[in-house]
C-alpha cells in the first residue's frame, strides 16, 4: 500500500533491494518522467555506472559501451561504463514493441521499506487529459509567424484534435 503512489526514493530502494537479491549486473529503465528521478537514485544505491538517453544496447560488452543521444538529440555518442553493476535509461521511442514467446515465473519479494523513504510527499499531480504529447505524437500540427497572432491558435488546436495530433510552434511564437 505504501508504494501505491510514486515516491522516487522508495521505488529506488525497492529496485535496489531486488537487484541485490538477484545479483543483477544490469538494470534497464525507461526514460519516463518518473524514471528521470528514479534512475540516478538506483545507480547511487547500487554503486553503479549510469547512462541516460540510451538508443542502442550495447555496442560492446568488453568494454561495456552503449549508444546515446547527445547535444539535445542532434548527435550520438558512445559511452563506456566500467562499473560492475550498470543502470541504463532507454530513450523514448528508441525501440519498437516486439512480442516474444517466453515463459516467466513470479516470485514472492518483500522489500524492507522504511519511513525515511517517504520524506517527500506529493500534494497534487495535474495532467492534461485527452491530448497527445509531442514526444509521443505520430502527427504534429505546428504554427509559426504566418498565423499573424494568437487569435488564430484555436484553428490550429481544432485541426490537431481532428487529426489526433500534438501541437507545436516555432520559437518566435512561443516567445
Amino acid at each position: 500500500d505504501k508504494l501505491a503512489g510514486f515516491t522516487a526514493k522508495a521505488y529506488a530502494d525497492v529496485i535496489k533491494q531486488a537487484a541485490e537479491k538477484e545479483s543483477t549486473k544490469l538494470v534497464l529503465l525507461s526514460s519516463t518522467t518518473d524514471s528521470l528521478y528514479l534512475a540516478p537514485l538506483v545507480a547511487v544505491g547500487l554503486n553503479a555506472g549510469f547512462a541516460s538517453n540510451v538508443v542502442g544496447l550495447p555496442v560492446s560488452t568488453s568494454p561495456f559501451q552503449v549508444k546515446r543521444h547527445a547535444f539535445s538529440n542532434k548527435a550520438f555518442n558512445t559511452t563506456e561504463i566500467n562499473t560492475d553493476v550498470k543502470v541504463i535509461a532507454l530513450a523514448k521511442n528508441s525501440y519498437g514493441v516486439f512480442e516474444s514467446n517466453g515463459a516467466a515465473s513470479a516470485e514472492d519479494f518483500s522489500p524492507n521499506i522504511g519511513d525515511n523513504d517517504f520524506g517527500v510527499k506529493t500534494e497534487s499531480v495535474d495532467r492534461t487529459a485527452g491530448k497527445v504529447t509531442i514526444a509521443d505524437a505520430d502527427v504534429v500540427v505546428s504554427g509559426g509567424r504566418g498565423m499573424k497572432g494568437p487569435e488564430s491558435w484555436g484553428m490550429l488546436e481544432e485541426l490537431a484534435g481532428v487529426l489526433g495530433a500534438a501541437t507545436a510552434c516555432s520559437k518566435p511564437v512561443s516567445d
